[in-house]
């Protein structure tokens, strides 16, 4: 379930990740001494099976430095001392809050960026969603946090096949360039340059990629926010993009068809089609 904590709140819980405020001498000596000992260990890139661990029991946890990929859902909060974030870090960026705080007033991270955290699991938080009732989330005390790219963090490509491919017609050229498969999608990187008179069009809806007999229709990672090739394209103008699909197989032979038209109705185009083996 997606909620949202009211940044007051997180602001108070982050407020204790950078130093905090009414505790005693003794805990602040103790939380010190935790605080050296997990920056002595390497941080431990976590599973997402592990992150909801982490995100159902943080306070089992606590002392572990690990490194984790998040999806910032709310504008940070910024003060003198630091930046506070909240981010979604399970289900591909969409669950599992999570908040972090850093000691690096200048950091340049806004709403919706996806970024690699590295920091140590403080403590829960409890407050209250919308609704009024009861959450809990990790504290995360960060040492750094990179921007990074959807499909690094929730989509990493497990295969590349350089393609190199290009298909001419009346001055209408695509070019496949690669495609990259991950464990739950497959993404095809084109080229379309309108080197005719006339005005062009692509159809990205028309996508397809054939294999061992099935049919995969291109379908739109939304969340991903990937770069689109043009749906009309003027002459002389170049568009790139990248195409999504579900999963292929990790190896074989595939066809990659793609359509589109062009404002001069003498042009008759056919399908463009780019075959594979990898």
């Amino acid at each position: 379930m997606n909620w949202k904590v009211s940044m007051t709140a997180v602001l108070a819980g982050a407020a204790l990740v950078m130093g905090g405020c009414g505790v005693d001498s003794a805990a602040t000596k103790t939380e010190t001494k935790v605080e050296k000992k997990a920056e002595q260990k390497e941080a431990k890139a976590v599973t997402m099976q592990e992150m909801q661990q982490i995100v159902t029991d943080p306070n089992g946890h606590k002392g572990e430095n690990i490194k984790f990929y998040g999806r910032v859902f709310v504008e940070p909060e910024r003060d003198k001392d630091g930046v506070y974030l909240q981010m979604y870090t399970l289900n591909k960026g969409s669950d599992g809050n999570t908040i972090v705080g850093i000691k690096d007033p200048n950091l340049q991270i806004k709403q919706d960026d996806v970024v690699l955290v590295e920091g140590t699991v403080e403590k829960a938080f409890e407050g209250e969603n919308a609704m009024g009732g009861k959450i809990t989330a990790p504290v995360i005390k960060a040492k750094t946090v990179t921007k990074s790219e959807y499909k690094d963090a929730f989509v990493p490509t497990k295969k590349i096949i350089d393609v190199n491919q290009k298909v001419a017609q009346s001055g209408y050229d695509i070019t496949v360039n690669k495609i990259e498969i991950a464990d739950d999608e497959t993404r095809v990187y084109v080229t379309v340059e309108n080197n005719s008179k006339s005005e062009i069009s692509f159809y990205s809806f028309n996508a397809k990629i054939t294999q061992n007999g099935q049919q995969f229709e291109h379908e739109s990672n939304y969340d991903a926010k990937y770069p689109e090739v043009s749906e009309d394209i003027l002459p002389g103008v170049k568009s790139e993009g990248i195409l999504t699909f579900k999963k292929v197989a990790d190896a074989g032979a595939l066809q990659i068809v793609l359509e589109g038209s062009s404002d001069n109705y003498d042009i008759d185009l056919k399908p463009f089609v780019f075959a594979v083996n990898y």
